[in-house]
């Protein structure tokens, strides 16, 4: 009787806990399927509307990005990441669109205030570079809702911090991510297909052993570990202090705040004391003129030290503050702290030059005149070259006009303080040597002025010849542009703005003849005409060309997609076949699927690129799962102490493969859900029903549930390091952000 009444009871509580999941997961079912990583259409997808249509700008930066470096940057503005990790989600987006290595990934998600990105292997910049771009440039847009700026801004930072450094434009277009993510054991799959299965494992385990807890207790361990909002990647920026001289700041908590904050407080105060005493001796050693900056430097950096006591006036006041207002009133107190300081240290520093310049002021002063006499020699050959610019038009010479005489006036200055420190030398009075010293530096002073003045009007000169002999070679190429965008023109329909544009270009062109002409040719003018009538022309026949231009595009992108999913069904295939005796039914049938979407993708090309593409797309990700898949079943195969019962069955050595558990953590966290596909409900439920028929026993029981899409072994999430990339096998790197 005790026997029947504990089944009874059992079986009670299987049923009720089958409502519970059910419930629950049709509750979450919305949060799992918000948002996933899709193929981009084009390098600005903006689902929110928050460019509102203003994309031209945004375009134009992205074009001279890519033309100064040869980095694509892509761009898409969504809502959410949907709980996913946002360098992740980045990653998965890039391998989904196809990305090549010379193309970066910004995924922004409004409502999480988060953003991630994806770098392939050939953009010439660091992770750690971009991501000082990002905070630097691009979070402070995103801070005030400029979200056009914010793009523009990250694509200017990007083009200044690479200029030491051309990308070939020619990398490899193999997408960056093949692979799944490390201890995943799922597709990205579509939400279609995402519900089918959910609804399909939930009626199996109705009528079998299913228990409710173990799926709330699953959630909440991923919850319990995802980054709040979405977050950041691990290798994410950080809000708070920018980048720069207090960087260090942000990492700080807030008692070592409170303890630098009293420490520089009293460093500030005693230095500003210090430099007072200074003050006094720069003053009596070198006049009171000489030490007027100091003087300034003194009575500003007393202002700053002014405002950080009052900051800390508030802090210990009887008014409480909330710990972020605590730490951004400690970090304002510091920053302003060390602003003093360094005002008070350049000041120190001159005086400490001029200290230093007095051993050698006698011999300098002894030298100014005979260097003012060589500077002054300079000038008749100056005159002349003035005298042939004089030969163009006005505007390409007058900057340069009254250098001559400015470098006579230094020339007079620099003898003026060689007379005056000489003669303080020979009164030995007090402070002569602080005199002699300022007057020395006075004289190095106007000797480099009065060189950069003579030295403007030759660079001028080679300037103007220069372009006077490249003009002509300027107006040929921008008259065959012209003559090519016509000819282009006359086999279009025809097109008003079209007409005006090359109307323009011809007037430019007939200008730019016409500012050549004698007595003084305008060259720059010429030149600057010439260049614009190219621009205009090259604009032109670029429109007419760009049907032409977006099939050839369509076509490279498919060469590439279809170069992609071969690599990857290929290095499956060969994995499946080098290991066949521990790979199971799931890994073999991707596996087939992707030849099959290849095969179509091959059949389409000639005629359908777009189409060809997406089968592509479709063949590259399934050949991922297998791969994943296949490398799951081998490792639970070939080891005779791991649990897990995925499709391939129990280990080689005999041992059952029962429910598992959680999969690979990867090296960053781990814990998120192990992708969109079917097999997140395969793998929940597979690692409760294998944890109940075996009991809790250690060795996971027989493993007779192992088959709900891999047993334990679903769970693993996006792991590896977000660094290098969370897919493998591709490279790239990715990470995220918050503002």
């Amino acid at each position: 009787m005790s026997t029947a009444i504990l089944h009874w009871r059992r079986a009670f509580n299987v049923l009720v806990a089958t409502g519970v999941a059910l419930a629950f997961l049709l509750t979450i079912l919305p949060a799992v399927l918000a948002a996933s990583p899709q193929r981009l259409a084009g390098p600005i997808t903006d689902d929110v509307g928050a460019l509102g249509g203003n994309t031209s700008g945004v375009q134009a930066s992205l074009d001279d990005l890519q033309a100064a470096t040869g980095a694509q940057l892509w761009v898409w503005y969504t809502d959410t990441f949907g709980g996913q990790a946002s360098g992740d989600f980045a990653t998965a987006t890039a391998a989904v669109s196809a990305l090549g290595t010379t193309d970066l990934l910004l995924v922004i998600a409004l409502d999480d205030r988060a953003y991630g990105y994806w770098k392939g292997d050939n953009v010439k910049i660091s992770s750690g570079e971009l991501e000082g771009v990002l905070s630097q440039d691009m979070e402070a847009a995103l801070r005030s809702s400029d979200y056009p700026g914010a793009i523009t801004a990250t694509a200017g930072g990007l083009l200044a911090a690479m200029a030491g450094g051309t990308v070939s434009p020619g990398g490899s277009a193999i997408p960056a991510a093949t692979g799944t993510p490390a201890g995943g054991s799922s597709e990205i799959a579509t939400g279609g297909s995402l519900v089918g299965s959910l609804l399909t494992v939930l009626i199996v385990v109705g009528l079998v052993l299913v228990g409710g807890w173990g799926i709330l207790f699953v959630w909440s361990r991923r919850r319990s570990r995802a980054p709040v909002g979405g977050g950041a990647a691990t290798g994410g920026v950080a809000g708070g202090v920018p980048d720069g001289p207090n960087a260090d700041l942000d990492a700080m908590e807030p008692d070592q705040l409170d303890e630098l904050a009293n420490r520089i407080l009293v460093e500030t105060d005693d230095a500003i004391r210090d430099s007072d005493q200074e003050l006094g001796f720069a003053q009596a050693q070198f006049g009171d003129e000489a030490a007027a900056p100091f003087v300034a430097a003194i009575a500003a950096a007393r202002g700053d030290l002014k405002g950080a006591f009052t900051i800390r006036q508030q802090l210990d006041d009887a008014i409480p503050e909330d710990v972020p207002t605590r730490r951004r009133m400690l970090a304002d107190l510091i920053v302003g702290c060390r602003k003093a300081q360094d005002r008070l240290r350049a000041e120190t520093q001159r005086f400490g030059e001029l200290r230093a310049l007095e051993k050698e002021a006698p011999d300098i002063l002894g030298k100014l005149p005979a260097r003012a006499d060589a500077l002054e020699a300079r000038i008749p050959a100056a005159e002349a070259t003035l005298t042939g610019l004089s030969e163009y038009a006005d505007a390409d010479w007058q900057a340069v006009a009254a250098n001559v005489d400015n470098a006579r006036t230094r020339i007079a200055a620099v003898r003026e303080a060689a007379e005056q420190g000489t003669k303080a030398l020979a009164r030995g009075a007090p402070g002569a040597i602080g005199m002699a010293a300022q007057a020395a530096r006075l004289g190095e002073d106007g000797l480099a002025q009065g060189s950069a003045y003579l030295d403007a009007i030759d660079r001028l000169a080679s300037e103007l010849e220069e372009a006077r002999s490249k003009v002509d070679a300027e107006l040929a190429a921008a008259e065959a542009d012209l003559a090519q965008a016509k000819a282009s023109a006359a086999g279009a329909p025809a097109d008003a703005d079209v007409a005006r544009r090359l109307a323009e270009a011809e007037q430019l062109l007939a200008e730019a003849r016409s500012a050549l002409d004698p007595p003084k040719p305008d060259v720059t003018g010429a030149y600057d005409k010439a260049r614009r009538a190219d621009e205009l022309a090259d604009a032109v026949e670029k429109g007419l060309r760009s049907s032409r231009e977006q099939q050839a595009r369509e076509i490279a992108r498919l060469e590439a997609g279809l170069r992609a999913a071969q690599v990857a069904v290929t290095r499956a295939s060969d994995y499946v076949g080098g290991q066949r005796g521990g790979i199971g039914t799931e890994a073999r049938t991707r596996l087939a699927e992707a030849s099959r979407h290849l095969a179509q993708a091959t059949a389409l090309g000639p005629t359908d690129p777009i189409g060809a593409l997406a089968e592509a797309d479709q063949a590259t990700r399934l050949a991922a799962v297998a791969q994943t898949l296949a490398e799951q079943d081998y490792g639970r195969w070939d080891d005779p102490f791991r649990g897990g019962g995925g499709g391939g069955g129990g280990s080689r050595h005999g041992r059952g493969g029962g429910g598992g558990g959680r999969g690979g953590h990867g090296s960053r966290g781990g814990g998120e859900f192990g992708g969109a596909g079917s097999d997140i409900a395969g793998a929940i439920i597979g690692g409760i029903i294998g944890g109940l028929l075996s009991g809790g026993g250690r060795h996971g029981g027989g493993g007779g549930f192992g088959g709900f899409g891999g047993g334990g072994g679903g769970f693993g999430g996006f792991g590896g390091s977000s660094g290098g990339g969370s897919f493998g096998g591709g490279g790239g790197s990715s990470g995220g952000g918050r503002w």
